[in-house]
């Protein structure tokens, strides 16, 4: 059996409802509210509103299914495409063919009314389901007067239907269907029930064993930063997660938006030329613009720029973002996947965008697994239970077998504590020819007594060894984290004498250290030291001596966030998009929880 992401008509009623995720109060309320009307010989009508894969068809089904089941009702349901409706009488006749009645065409109008009454009296009224109303409402718009006189006058049908605008044909005092619906406006998932769906999908598909990957808060926190609880999102990543039978986040998501393109490509063939400037002028765009900025940049009037922008808001495609400093409200593309999609087109600019995302996996994973305690050593379990054993065993111990690694381990912690700094080295290297994994335990007694050079000399050496094999980058983030946690202590008391040792150090694995390496240290580094965050910019402006302004685009949220929390200005966060903004101001609380900064940046922003 399958599962219709963009026809779930087709998808097996039982598997439909198992598969139904959120909106637990709505449902139940919507279906009571029908019934009630029926007992009491009223009407209801209900309209769902929201984007493209929200769920609006899923609520509708799922309406319809729960009063069919309870047997008050004759469901009709319509396609989700009626291209051949244009009249109250072409409405009529299909109407009657969805009864199995035969089709009056010339008397349709009539013989369909009457057959609603019957239906009525004998205490199943028809509910009408509906999707994309408006498009319906736009074919027959001069019978729309008549639509309602019916409905009003009779009380014989019942509306449950969805919209993708709040059209004028419902939303304009001049327009018969004004008031007419109890509206519904549809959010996404929380994070919680993403989680929930996404495991759900996984299980149908008989795919369980991949449900290790949604262990990793990193994983889910990044769907929930980019996806904004787009139900259909949701399934098309879980079906791109079970084709690959593996997870890699940042590969995954643009995979995603390659499989979105169709999906995307309508949205933008269902505005006008003017909207699609405007979109386009957002996206380019470093954040959100102004309706002056927007028609500027177009060069269009404000005025049509402001029209223009009020319907893509109606139709959902916008959102307007209001900052406390500022009078005006600026606007920024509310689906976020859907603006990335348009700019990683426009601009084939993926290599960005993987840096964000492969951030924010760093990001959500260390400070969700961690609980922010962060800690750059290994577990030392490797020479635990030797820590007590004289020095002379350990040495009866080397004779009889040299490469005992467990003794060697224990033999470096004793000669760093007699200042045997060389010999220490010299054993450390011994061990890591012959098992490289054991670098995260050895390197604890130096990074304990600030041995930086020395640690400097086993990194080079286990960059030698490690050559042919760049999996292992554990140790390098380790290094990485335990320079930063030093330059960021330096930095802020104020002390410049080691700069050139942390810059040469950082160089010596710069050819092999990848960008996420560099971001996992740095990170690291921050949480080692309160009041980090405060001087990065300033330390990344120096690494740049070291590593490329390419290779540093993965610290952006970093930086972002440091320039805010040194300038305390607004306009920082205005310049970024959605997701990068959310991302800089979760990285302001978690750095700086008890501060003013840390806990007044959520004010400083209002969606409408």
């Amino acid at each position: 059996m399958s599962f219709f992401k963009f026809t779930p008509d087709l998808t097996d009623e039982n598997i439909f409802m198992r598969m139904s995720v959120g909106h637990d109060n709505l449902i139940p309320d919507c279906v009571e509210r029908i019934q009630n009307a029926i007992r009491n010989n009223a009407t209801a009508h209900i309209l769902f509103l929201g984007p493209r894969g929200i769920g609006k068809t899923h609520l509708v089904l799922q309406i319809l299914y729960r009063l069919s089941s309870s047997g008050m009702i004759t469901p009709i349901r319509l396609a989700e495409e009626e291209y051949s409706i244009f009249s109250i009488d072409d409405l009529c006749s299909r109407i009657l063919e969805k009864l199995g009645l035969p089709n009056h065409e010339k008397n349709a109008f009539m013989y369909c009314r009457n057959e609603l009454d019957e239906l009525k009296d004998s205490g199943k009224p028809v509910v009408l389901f509906i999707d994309n109303i408006q498009m319906l409402f736009e074919q027959i718009k001069d019978d729309l007067g008549k639509l309602r006189s019916i409905i009003q006058s009779d009380e014989s049908l019942h509306i449950v239907g969805s919209s993708l605008t709040y059209s004028d044909l419902i939303s304009s005092p001049d327009e018969p269907f004004y008031r007419f619906f109890d509206v519904r406006f549809l959010q996404g998932l929380d994070r919680k029930d993403m989680l929930k769906l996404l495991k759900k999908r996984l299980a149908f598909s008989k795919k369980e064993h991949l449900i290790k990957h949604l262990k990793d808060p990193g994983y889910v926190d990044c769907i929930c930063l980019l996806a904004g609880g787009n139900p259909r999102i949701i399934h098309t990543l879980a079906e791109i997660i079970i084709q690959k039978d593996s997870s890699d986040f940042p590969k995954d998501i643009l995979l995603l938006l390659d499989q979105l393109t169709p999906f995307y490509h309508a949205q933008m063939l269902a505005m006008s030329a003017e909207q699609r400037k405007i979109f386009d002028a957002i996206v380019s765009s470093d954040g959100p613009l102004s309706p002056t900025e927007i028609a500027h940049q177009i060069d269009i009037k404000p005025s049509i720029a402001v029209t223009q922008i009020r319907r893509l808001k109606k139709s959902r495609v916008v959102e307007n973002i209001k900052f406390s400093n500022k009078r005006g409200t600026k606007y920024q593309i509310k689906d976020r996947l859907y603006r990335i999609w348009r700019q990683i087109r426009s601009e084939y600019n993926t290599e960005k965008m993987e840096a964000l995302l492969t951030f924010a996996m760093l990001w959500y994973s260390k400070t969700k697994k961690t609980g922010k305690q962060h800690s750059l050593i290994g577990n030392d379990k490797s020479y635990r239970h030797l820590k007590k054993t004289d020095p002379k065993d350990i040495e009866k111990i080397l004779k009889t077998n040299p490469e005992n690694t467990d003794a060697l381990a224990k033999q470096i912690h004793d000669l760093i504590s007699l200042g045997k700094y060389n010999a220490s080295v010299k054993s450390a290297k011994k061990i890591l020819i012959m098992d490289s994994d054991y670098f995260v335990d050895i390197i604890k007694p130096f990074i304990d007594h600030k041995l930086d050079r020395e640690l400097l000399l086993l990194v080079k050496h286990h960059k030698l060894l490690s050559k042919s094999d760049n999996s292992n980058t554990a140790p390098l983030r380790i290094y990485i984290g335990v320079i930063f946690a030093r330059f960021f202590h330096d930095m802020i008391e104020r002390k410049t004498d080691g700069y050139e040792f942390y810059v040469s150090a950082l160089s010596h694995v710069s050819d092999v250290a990848s960008s996420e390496d560099l971001a996992s240290g740095c990170i690291d580094g921050i949480f080692e030291h309160v009041g980090a965050i405060n001087i990065l910019s300033d330390v990344v402006y120096m690494l740049k001596d070291v590593f490329s302004s390419e290779r540093l685009n993965i610290l952006t949220p970093l930086v972002c966030a440091s320039e805010y929390v040194v300038r305390n200005d607004p306009e920082v966060l205005e310049k970024l998009h959605p997701e990068m903004r959310q991302l800089v101001i979760q990285i302001i609380q978690e750095t700086s929880p008890k501060t003013s900064i840390g806990k007044q940046v959520l004010d400083s922003i209002t969606t409408v």
